[in-house]
């Protein structure tokens, strides 16, 4: 019976000797983190409006983001994201996103975009009929040119930083499985096929290459199916030297009433690529020497949900631009 009392006054010791561990432990507990976003419902991508709705983004685009007091709900979150293409920043939504219209200040409505609780960027609402440059990305409304099941971002006239995207941003969006590589597209090879300096005219041949990145079919303009159409949605291929510019005068002919734009489109399957030759004539007399060109490659912008996801892909949303220089001799 001894051994039996002595191994119970041993466990007794162990027991208290543990407890005390376990006590000294809890005397100084970790303090709680200050997250920049408290309310964890708001996981992975979101946007947010700052509490002080007086405040515009020249008041704060030079303010520290921790420092930011945002309002308790996006505006934008998560879960109301099915697509985010990261080509040209159209954030496909399942519920629509009402903005503020006719009551922004001509300096925009700041938002702050966050991934979990760490802020990434500031950005504004942007009112269209303000002649002020925005310093930040901005989402053009007043009017609204896309529909409002679609937010997209975009560097308007900022000469600032591209800060849309990130490893961490890229890397949440593939988390929730909504990321999207969209498209790319580039001028290919540009020929000059008259540049008559007597009449003043000039003819040229381009060619242009889209690249579909997506794992989705993408439904875009197809320029063989729309003739003088085209150029209805598109500014002609222009050309700069010094601040001279040289570009078409040949404008694209509005559609008819009631046609059925779907039939513009062409599919081009995932990681698959499409290019087009085109030809435009209309351009003055270009003279010898170095100039850069741009041109913009523009979607399907006003097409509503309903037509845009397709059972075998989706209209591609958006517009993106090449640029580069040429030698003309």
């Amino acid at each position: 019976m001894k051994w039996l009392l002595c191994i119970f006054v041993l466990f007794l010791f162990l027991l208290s000797c543990n407890t005390k561990e376990d006590s000294f432990f809890e005397t100084e507990p970790e303090p709680e983190q200050d997250l920049e976003i408290i309310d964890s419902l708001y996981a992975g991508l979101n946007m947010y409006y700052l509490e002080n709705k007086e405040l515009t983004s020249y008041d704060v685009f030079d303010t520290n983001l921790t420092e930011l007091e945002l309002e308790n709900e996006p505006f934008v979150s998560q879960g109301n994201i099915k697509y985010y293409d990261c080509s040209t920043h159209a954030i496909h939504l399942f519920e629509e996103v009402a903005l503020p219209g006719m009551n922004l200040s001509v300096l925009g409505k700041p938002f702050v975009v966050v991934t979990d609780s760490i802020r990434h960027y500031l950005g504004a609402i942007w009112p269209m009929y303000s002649s002020a440059n925005n310093t930040v990305p901005i989402i053009d409304d007043s009017p609204r040119f896309y529909p409002n099941d679609i937010i997209k971002i975009s560097m308007g006239r900022s000469t600032g930083p591209d800060t849309r995207l990130n490893d961490t941003i890229i890397q949440t969006l593939k988390d929730y499985d909504v990321f999207h590589a969209g498209i790319s597209f580039t001028i290919d090879s540009i020929a000059i096929l008259e540049n008559d300096s007597v009449n003043n005219n000039c003819t040229i041949s381009y060619t242009i290459k889209i690249v579909n990145n997506d794992d989705l079919n993408l439904y875009v303009f197809d320029p063989t199916k729309m003739i003088d159409i085209f150029y209805y949605f598109h500014n002609s291929l222009y050309f700069k030297n010094d601040d001279k510019y040289y570009e078409s005068k040949n404008g694209g002919k509005k559609p008819a009433d009631g046609v059925d734009n779907l039939n513009w489109l062409t599919k081009i399957n995932s990681n698959d690529s499409i290019k087009w030759t085109l030809q435009k004539t209309g351009y003055p007399y270009i003279p010898r020497g170095n100039y850069k060109y741009s041109f913009t490659f523009s979607g399907l912008n006003s097409v509503e949900k309903s037509v845009r996801e397709r059972p075998d892909g989706l209209v591609w949303v958006g517009k993106l631009t090449a640029s580069d220089s040429i030698d003309i001799n």
